[in-house]
C-alpha cells in the first residue's frame, strides 16, 4: 500500500514533586515482573502509607543517566492518564521509582472508543510539555479492570524530553509498534507516538497486527515499506470514519 501523506501528518493530531535521593524510607517488597534493565515489585512502605509498585531500574555505566532521565520525567508528570509518581530513591547502582499500585490488568484488544480517546488524552497531556513517550503499545497501557475503560499510561523508560532545536532519535522498542522514523533512524518527535495509537487502533477493529511478520526484521520491513492492508472486508461492519480514523494515525511523516 501507498502510505497516506498530508500536510500536518501525525504531528497535526494532536519538578512537581520532591525526589528522596537516597533516602533511608523503607518499604517491604513481593515477588514482581522482570524486564531487560529493570524489574517491578509490589511494596508495602514501612511508615505505612499502603501498597505501591516499584522499578528497580538498573543504573551501572551508561543505564545511569537514562535511568535518572525517567525519574526526572515522570517527577515532572501530573495527570490521570499518566501513572501517578509518588517517590524515588537512588541507591548504589539502582533507581526506584515509587508509583500508584494500579491494580488488575494490562490493556487487552476489546475495547471502547473511549479507550483509544483517553490515551490520546495522556498523549496531549504530554506532548503539551514536549516529552515524547516513544514506547507506545498495549503493555505500557494500564486498565483499573477487565469491565473499567479508565486507563493509565506507564513505562517512561524510552521516553525523551523535545527541547531546543535538537534533534532526537530513539533505538528501541517494540517492533510491532515502532513508527518508520525509529525503524529508518530518522528523528523523532511528539508525532511519533501517534503512529503506534494508530497501529493499536487498527488491532482493535480488525484483531490482526498490521505490521507483524515472521520475525522482528519482516516487521521492520513492513513498517519502512508501508506493507499494511486497508481492503474493505478487512473492516466490515464498522463506519468508514473508524478506517479514516486508521488512515490518518498511520501517516508516514518521514521516509
Amino acid at each position: 500500500s501507498q502510505a497516506p501523506s498530508n500536510g500536518e501528518g501525525r504531528a497535526g493530531l494532536l519538578r512537581t514533586n520532591n525526589l528522596a535521593h537516597n533516602s533511608n524510607e523503607g518499604f517491604l517488597s513481593s515477588a514482581g515482573t522482570m524486564g531487560a534493565f529493570s524489574y517491578i515489585k509490589k511494596v508495602t512502605l514501612k511508615e505505612g502509607k499502603g501498597e505501591f509498585a516499584a522499578k528497580f531500574i538498573t543504573a551501572r555505566g551508561k543505564r545511569k543517566p537514562l535511568a535518572l532521565r525517567e525519574m526526572d520525567l515522570l517527577a515532572e508528570l501530573d495527570n490521570e492518564r499518566i501513572l501517578y509518581f509518588h517517590d524515588a530513591f537512588e541507591k548504589k547502582n539502582i533507581v526506584i521509582l515509587i508509583t500508584e499500585l494500579y491494580p488488575s490488568t494490562r490493556f487487552h484488544t476489546q475495547v471502547q472508543k473511549q479507550i483509544i480517546q483517553q490515551i490520546l488524552e495522556g498523549l496531549r497531556y504530554l506532548h503539551q510539555k514536549s516529552i515524547a513517550h516513544l514506547d507506545i503499545k498495549p503493555e505500557n497501557i494500564l486498565m483499573a479492570s477487565p469491565r473499567c475503560d479508565q486507563i493509565r499510561i506507564c513505562d517512561f523508560g524510552n521516553a525523551q524530553k523535545l527541547e531546543n532545536l535538537e534533534e532526537h532519535y530513539c533505538k528501541y522498542g517494540t517492533p510491532e509498534y515502532v513508527a518508520p522514523e525509529i525503524v529508518n533512524q530518522t528523528p523523532v518527535s511528539t508525532a511519533t507516538d501517534i503512529w503506534p495509537v494508530g497501529v493499536i487502533t487498527y488491532l482493535c477493529l480488525t484483531g490482526v497486527s498490521p505490521f507483524a511478520g515472521e520475525n522482528d526484521r519482516a516487521t521492520a520491513l513492513n513498517i519502512r515499506n508501508y506493507n499494511v492492508a486497508f481492503e474493505e472486508g478487512m473492516f466490515s461492519g464498522l463506519c468508514k470514519e473508524a478506517k479514516g480514523f486508521v488512515i490518518k494515525l498511520l501517516v508516514v511523516d518521514r521516509l
